[in-house]
């Protein structure tokens, strides 16, 4: 099982990828480094998730995505000139991993990184609140891509297809009373019925 950071890490540069590549005029090539996305979400991990209890992998996933323009991680400092960015590089604090947003030149790419970290938050709330597997396929489909998000859903509808050897025989278990996989040599098979629920 790899960890919440890991597993967030993964999940926030697959829709920085997808979101940037539908940004025209090369918007892919403007994405933020994987340096900076993994550092803010390391930087974030520690302030707000180590030692604390959350009720679900969504809650860490939400607080994380909370903090990608956390001010206290990504500084943002008012000059004369406007904003000057300041992300430290944990193993060399000197050094500022997104220096080239103060220059003019890439004030673009600063702008594009908080639309897409502002689009994230909504994207990863929604999973959240989604209810029901075509409104999550759909969900997934748009922030993650097809491509990786569709092989997936085929293969839990090939799992239950008639035929399938790791589809679940159900049946009747009468000293439990329930429903359930039949497993037990005391399990007695389901019977036909037609829609209407005669045998």
């Amino acid at each position: 099982m790899k960890r919440p950071l890991q597993r967030v890490t993964q999940l926030t540069k697959r829709h920085r990828d997808v979101w940037f590549s539908k940004q025209p005029n090369d918007g892919l090539r403007r994405r933020p480094a994987s340096i900076v996305v993994t550092t803010i979400l390391w930087y974030a991990y520690q302030r707000y998730v180590a030692g604390r209890t959350f009720q679900s992998v969504y809650a860490i996933f939400i607080a994380l995505a909370d903090a990608l323009t956390d001010h206290a991680i990504l500084l943002q400092i008012e000059e004369h000139q406007g904003k000057r960015y300041i992300l430290s590089n944990p193993t060399l604090p000197e050094e500022n991993l997104v220096a080239k947003w103060n220059i003019e030149e890439n004030k673009r790419d600063v702008a594009e990184f908080f639309a897409w970290a502002s689009d994230y938050k909504k994207f990863i709330q929604a999973l959240a609140k989604a209810e029901g597997r075509h409104v999550l396929q759909e969900q997934l489909t748009s922030g993650l891509g097809s491509e990786q998000v569709m092989p997936i859903f085929k293969a839990d509808v090939e799992a239950v297809a008639p035929g399938s050897p790791s589809r679940p025989n159900f049946g009747y278990v009468p000293s439990l009373g329930i429903l359930g996989i039949a497993a037990a040599s005391s399990a007695i098979p389901l019977k036909a019925h037609t829609f209407h629920g005669t045998h």
